[in-house]
């Protein structure tokens, strides 16, 4: 059977939303989210952990309800669907165990280490350099900006 491939507009979409869920993941291991849930091990409200850490419900609500999608955590919907950060509970997966700071595979350490824009400019440059040179051209010197584009000065081989 052959295998599919999105195409086009939907092609570039996907792109976005798989970078929104790496964020978010991140996001949920770096502010230790996964311990939170195993230390009380029951289903719990978004407004339930915000007021225990001081964030903000709507937000880790969205948060929680992103990180869903990646199996882990699961929503238990309620009837109500006003204010759903205050109804809707959640629970951590089997997936999401994996992220607590004690788990044996340590997987959380890895992810925080390797989360956004840490070791990003690194990178960056390594990819830039081994792009160039396929092309033939040098790396003369990358000028990193405020935002997330960098100015790159090149010199043939």
């Amino acid at each position: 059977m052959a295998e599919q491939h999105t195409t086009g507009f939907g092609k570039y979409m996907s792109f976005i939303t798989n970078r929104l869920l790496e964020n978010t993941v991140w996001t949920f291991v770096e502010l230790g989210i996964a311990d939170i849930f195993a230390a009380v091990d029951k289903p719990q409200t978004a407004e339930e952990l915000a007021k225990k850490q001081g964030w903000n419900s709507e937000y880790l609500y969205r948060l929680l309800r992103t990180v869903t999608d990646a199996d882990i955590v699961r929503e238990i919907k309620s009837d109500q669907t006003v204010e759903p950060e205050k109804t809707n509970r959640f629970e951590l997966t089997e997936h999401g165990r994996l992220l607590t700071s004690d788990h044996p595979s340590k997987i959380r350490y890895l992810l925080c280490w390797d989360g956004p824009n840490k070791g990003a400019k690194e990178r960056t440059q390594w990819q830039y350099e081994y792009l160039l040179k396929q092309g033939g051209f040098q790396l003369k010197q990358l000028h990193y900006t405020e935002t997330p584009i960098a100015i790159i000065e090149v010199f043939p081989n």
